[in-house]
Parts: C-alpha cells; structure tokens; sequence
C-alpha cells in the first residue's frame, strides 16, 4: 500500500501528460488539416476569402469557413492569414482580385492549446500556440463578385458557302485598323456572343442591334428570362451590304450591339465592315405594248414586264406597237462609254427617246420609247434585240418579240379592234363601226374632246358583237 501511494501520483502525471500530448498531436494535426483545406479552397475561388468578401460567398462557400468547419472541435481557432502571392515575385497582393492562374494562395490557422497537467500547466505557462501555413496553386483566375457582361460581336461575307464570322476591325503591326472587306450588296453574317462574366445572375435581358435582330429564327434563339454565371447567348443573322454613296470609294459599316440586364449598365459592341462599290454592271429590259404607256390602256404610265405581244393586221394598213428599253446601272460607281445597239435600227432621238448618255451614274436609268409600224406585207414573229454596253462593264442585253397575224386569220363572227387612242369622238365611233363591230362603242367624259384610254387591246382580235368603250380627255 505504501509502495503504491507513492507510485501513484507520478502514474497520474504520466497519464496526464499522455492525454495532453495526444490531445496536442489531434490539435497539431487539425490545425494542420484546416489551413490545407482553406488552401485548397482558395485556390479554386481565390475571391472568396469570407462570407463578407462577395455577395456571392455565402458560408460554407468561402475559406474561412472551410477553415473552422474543418477544426470544429477545437473552439477558438483563428484564420489569420489570407492571401494571394504573385508566382514570380512572392508578393501578396493588395487586393485578392488581382489573383490568377498560376499565382499561390497562402492561408494560415492559429489554435491556443490549454494544458490539463498541473505542473506541465506550471513550467509551460498557460498553454501553447500552434500554428500552420499551408499553400496551394491558384487553379483559375478570380472573379469578379460584381454583375458583368463582355459582348463580342462579330462579321464576315457569306458567298453562299457560309462563313465564320470574325473580329472587325483589328490591329496590324503599324497600329492601322484592318477591316473585313465585303462588296456591295453581298451578304454580311452577324454574329453576336453574350456571356455573364459576373458575379450573379443577370435578370431581365434586352439586346438592341443596329437591325432589327431575328429572335426565334434558326441562329437566333429568343433571349432566356435570365442569364447564369458564365453562360453565354449568342445570335447570328445575315443583312445586305448597301451600297456607298455616289463618288465614295468605300464605306465604313458599322453595326452596333447594345446588351442590357436590370443589375449592369447597358454594353455596346460594335463591328465595322468595310464595303467597297459594286463594278459598274448595266442591266437591259425591252418590253413591248401596242400602247405608248403600256398596260391596257394608254392613260396609266406602266409598261409593266411584257416582252411579248401578239397582234393583228387591221382591214387597211398595218398594226403599230411601242418598244419601250432601258438601261440601268445596277452597279456602285458609274458607267462610262455607254452606248446602246439595236436590231431595228437607230435610234430616234426625240422627247421619247433622248439620246443616250456617254456615263451612266450608279442606279440611274435611260429609257426610250419609240414606234413601229409593220407593213400589209409583214406577218410572222418579229424578234428585236436591244444590248447596251459600256468600257467599264459588261454588256447586257434583251429581246422583245412581235407575232403580227394576217388579217384573213380574225373572220367569220370575229372582227380586228381598232386603235382608237388620240381620235376624237365621231373619229373612234366611225372607225370603230366601220372595223365591223355590231354594237355602239360607249364614251366615257366629254364628247368634244380625244380617246385616252380603251377597254379593248388594239389589234386584238374579238367577237364583232363584243362590247367597247373608251375614257375622254376630261378636259372638253
């Protein structure tokens, strides 16, 4: 018993000091294990060093708290060191949102470890201090807590095949812009990129473009109710590339994206395109008509798209048709050496049919009218060829054709109309009785002035009983 009242007391100071050392090596390594884990964590999210650092850091998403949660059990352990050393130097950064790819994220826990031995207590004072640092390599660059966007936009010429669009203009080596170059009236492929670069969610999105963009087509999805960190929208559509201004030697296209959502201020992007002219490009029509104006009548000024027409000998003499041509320049500087060839002959140079000018600007037109008359003799189809070139472009040309029937073909209850345009009244009803027609041709206005329009194609061939009338001057 005396021998075992005097071991006792160092048995208990052993078995003191055994659970205060296993107690310091489970503190040791806590502290250890939880400023890994901060290290770790801040190394993939290098802004979030606490709940207070980004709204977007709530706990558990932030190291701190990655820190504490690892050492729960040991009450009272502190972060106190937070940082982000730049790879090169070793320097901390002033601020964590300098931190990137590549940089080391420090962080670092102190534990004050409390003693239970009594004379250990004594010759250690109150407890001891332990500390770890631990390191890790920033994985990805840190973020920015603030809502954001980055707008690209993007273009390039669609020849038919398709094209990917691309940034315009750009830099070269001597600091001069180098634009995508398209020509007038070729097809330009938009393409607009949205991505949330932000902290948080983007609400109540709109995107304005410098054309109306086409939501819900193929390329252009509608724009979603909100947009989450890092995605993105994107948008592609085609327009026309007009032409510059007569005597410019390019214009400077630029297209302009404006993004907006209720927590950021609008960002505009734009893609400028160089369109240089269209060579000068002639383009020729020839229509036919056995009225001056054209269409059915003489009263209204459209020839319309008719290069063909059929008409008959009348009882005495030959039919007449009107020829009307044109020659545009379709192309984006002005055509020079115009001339204008045709198989019927030259020419007249009249009010109808004023002569044809050396330059033709881009999109001007010259046109003429001019008449012929086909003999008794003529029947058969009568094909006409018009062909305008220039020194600048190539030529162009088109054909109009006549088929002139005899007038043995329009017999039996059938009769030829007469062209009654510019007759006076008696005039058009003498000479519509005597083309053999059974019923009184109607006027429409005053009966001393001259036919302006008639509601039967002149030389057409008709029923002999078929109705007539025809529209006065309304000047008497």
């Amino acid at each position: 018993m005396v021998e075992f009242a005097l071991v006792l007391p160092l048995m208990l100071f052993l078995l003191a000091m055994a659970i205060d050392f296993g107690r310091l090596f489970y503190a040791y390594v806590a502290v250890e294990n939880a400023a890994k884990e901060g290290a770790i964590y801040g190394a993939q999210n290098p802004i979030c060093a606490t709940d207070a650092s980004a709204s977007l850091c709530p706990d558990p998403q932030n190291v701190e708290w990655r820190v504490l949660n690892e050492a729960a059990n040991l009450p009272g352990l502190q972060v106190t060191t937070i940082e982000c050393r730049e790879r090169a130097s070793g320097i901390a950064y002033g601020d964590l949102r300098s931190c990137k790819d590549g940089d080391t994220y420090v962080v670092a826990s102190t534990f004050d470890f409390q003693l239970i031995t009594p004379i250990l207590n004594d010759v250690l004072g109150t407890g001891l201090t332990l500390q770890s640092e631990s390191q890790s390599k920033v994985l990805n660059e840190a973020f920015d807590p603030t809502p954001g966007a980055a707008v690209l936009k993007y273009a390039c010429v669609d020849l038919g095949s398709g094209c990917t669009p691309i940034q315009t203009p750009t830099i070269d080596v001597h600091d001069q812009p180098v634009y995508v170059v398209a020509t007038a009236r070729e097809t330009l492929r938009y393409r607009i990129s949205v991505t949330n670069i932000g902290g948080q969610v983007l609400t109540g999105l709109t995107v304005t473009d410098s054309v109306p963009l086409p939501f819900g087509a193929s390329g252009c999805p509608a724009l979603p109710g909100s947009l989450a960190r890092n995605a993105t929208w994107t948008c592609e559509y085609t327009r026309q590339a007009p032409n510059p201004a007569v005597g410019q030697p390019f214009l400077l296209l630029s297209n302009t994206v404006e993004f907006d959502a209720l927590e950021i201020d609008p960002v505009p992007q734009v893609a400028i395109v160089k369109v240089v002219p269209r060579p000068a490009e002639l383009r020729v029509t020839k229509n036919v008509s056995p009225h001056k104006l054209g269409d059915d009548g003489d009263g209204v000024p459209r020839f319309g798209d008719t290069p063909t027409v059929g008409v008959y000998h009348p009882a005495s003499g030959g039919p007449s048709v009107w020829f009307y041509l044109t020659v545009t320049n379709t192309g984006g500087i002005a055509a020079t050496g115009v001339t204008v060839t045709d198989t019927f002959g030259a020419l007249p140079v009249n009010a109808d049919c004023p002569t044809v000018p050396a330059t033709l600007d881009p999109g001007a037109q010259w046109s003429c009218r001019y008449r012929r008359t086909f003999a008794s003799s003529e029947t058969g189809a009568f094909q006409n060829r018009v062909e305008g070139t220039a020194t600048n472009a190539p030529s162009d040309h088109a054909t109009a054709t006549v088929t002139v029937f005899p007038y043995s073909l329009c017999t039996g209850t059938d009769r030829v109309v007469p062209n009654l345009i510019g007759l006076t009244f008696s005039q058009a009803r003498t000479a519509w009785t005597a083309a053999g027609f059974t019923t009184a041709l109607q006027p429409n206005g005053h009966n001393s002035s001259v036919v302006v329009t008639q509601n039967r194609m002149p030389y057409s061939c008709t029923a002999r009983s078929t109705s007539g009338s025809m529209t006065m001057d309304p000047t008497p």
